[in-house]
């Protein structure tokens, strides 16, 4: 981590680079009064040396001041909710922060609308306050940046939500029936069993003539962790319909259905690639010696890597798409010809 900036960088901390680009700005308030005090971190990455690194300045705003904001000044965010009644959190979506108010903006009505049907007090449970609604239009549901995968995995979340309510209402009670939920009774156990095992672990006694007492406590706790993390997951699957279903609405392939075939990819490289295929692989495995990858002027959107997996996928501007790689035969297959050429190279096998 390094020393705190104030202010807008003009070079990264590390390697002095300007080429470095926003990922997000946040902050803390702490409310008094008539103000709450506000420390703002703006995050960047560094496109040279691929590091992040962070800003850090403070502001006093008024109480109520978003109410009257034009928030003409915004940032890109994140907000994360957490189950009624409890202190975890379990998913978040983009948002704006508006660095004149100091506040955090859900600006498209799709999320807002999903929300509210499924979880009407949904306001209540975020955790970047104040987080109040202006409309703007959303780019996402009109069709313009659908590759955004942070978009998708926002408005899916919200969708999510809906799908869970009407399909497994006794999961939805379970994590976000507040008080009385399911999810709040095992936070309830797990926190009265935590300080039973630390009790018992710092015990001297305990630790040297019954050590067994302290594994059966941690293992009550792990058992807890499971459940809280199996209903979790259950509800995880509701999240993937719904990015499945917005991915149909823009003609994209659904969740590991893949972007390419082999077949279309293996035409592909036989166009564009100016080489026949022993040139192909000669000048692959030439070039990740060094470097780990190639990018070859004719690769046409085409992303090659070696290593112990083998693969060749089509780039997509959206980051964490699903993987497009070849088979496992493939990828021994490359293997071997990567050999081949090692044992030409040198005379001896290479292991």
């Amino acid at each position: 981590m390094t020393d705190k900036i104030k202010g807008n960088p003009k070079a990264c901390p590390y390697c002095k680079s300007s080429n470095f680009i926003h990922t997000g700005t946040g902050a803390f308030s702490h409310f008094s009064e008539n103000s709450r005090h506000v420390i703002i971190n703006k995050n960047f990455l560094c496109n040279e040396c691929k590091k992040y690194f962070f800003s850090q300045d403070e502001a006093d705003i008024p109480i109520g001041k978003e109410k009257g904001c034009n928030h003409n000044n915004l940032e890109k965010s994140y907000s994360l909710f957490y189950y009624p009644g409890t202190k975890t959190p379990y998913d978040g979506i983009s948002v704006f922060f508006c660095t004149d108010c100091c506040c955090y903006l859900l600006t498209c009505n799709t999320i807002k609308s999903d929300l509210e049907e499924a979880w009407p007090d949904f306001w209540n449970y975020t955790w970047g306050k104040p987080f109040i609604y202006h409309a703007i239009p959303c780019k996402y549901c009109m069709g313009e940046n659908f590759e955004d995968m942070s978009q998708e995995i926002s408005h899916a979340i919200a969708k999510a939500l809906v799908f869970l309510r009407k399909e497994n209402n006794d999961l939805f009670k379970f994590l976000y029936a507040g008080n009385n939920s399911g999810i709040v009774n095992l936070e309830k156990e797990l926190e009265k069993e935590s300080k039973e095992y630390f009790k018992k672990k710092y015990n001297w006694i305990v630790k040297t003539f019954a050590p067994k007492i302290i594994e059966a406590s941690m293992d009550r706790r792990r058992k807890i962790y499971k459940k809280i993390g199996d209903k979790q997951k259950e509800s995880h699957q509701y999240v993937r319909n719904a990015r499945n279903f917005y991915r149909e609405k823009f003609n994209l392939p659904r969740i590991g259905e893949g972007w390419i075939s082999e077949t279309k990819l293996f035409e592909l490289v036989k166009k564009y690639f100016l080489w026949n295929a022993r040139d192909f692989f000669h000048n692959i495995f030439s070039s990740v010696e060094n470097k780990g990858y190639f990018r070859g002027a004719c690769r046409r959107g085409l992303f090659v890597s070696a290593g112990s997996r083998f693969r060749v996928s089509k780039i997509q501007k959206m980051a964490g798409a699903p993987d497009s790689g070849f088979n496992a035969r493939f990828c021994f297959a490359c293997l071997l010809q990567q050999q081949r050429f090692r044992k030409e190279a040198s005379g001896k096998p290479s292991v």
